[in-house]
């Protein structure tokens, strides 16, 4: 498991293991995947917003590079936040999202 963090309510733990981000309800135990099974890049590096609504996390790809994404805590399909390709690591919020 790297980059864990703790979801801003503590009831949920987001990780990313195997290229992938995980989430996981610390009372259940029961893990999932946040992102659908359709994107295609490594996903590393989550960092939940202040309110627990969003994820952001960096992507990494051969072809493409790197870019920070957001995804609502439910799942979904990510949204692009960077234009720019590049080497992103570490996306942070801002204290008012």
């Amino acid at each position: 498991i790297l980059t864990p963090r703790l979801s801003p309510d503590g009831r949920t733990l987001a990780f990313h293991a195997f290229g992938r981000i995980w989430l996981k309800d610390l009372e259940t135990g029961v893990q999932r995947r946040l992102t659908p099974g359709s994107f295609r890049h490594l996903e590393y590096a989550p960092s939940w917003s202040p309110d627990g609504r969003e994820i952001a996390f960096a992507s990494w790809d051969e072809t493409e590079r790197g870019a920070i994404w957001r995804v609502r805590s439910s799942g979904g399909a990510p949204q692009r936040v960077t234009r720019a390709a590049g080497d992103y690591m570490q996306p942070a919020w801002s204290a008012d999202g």
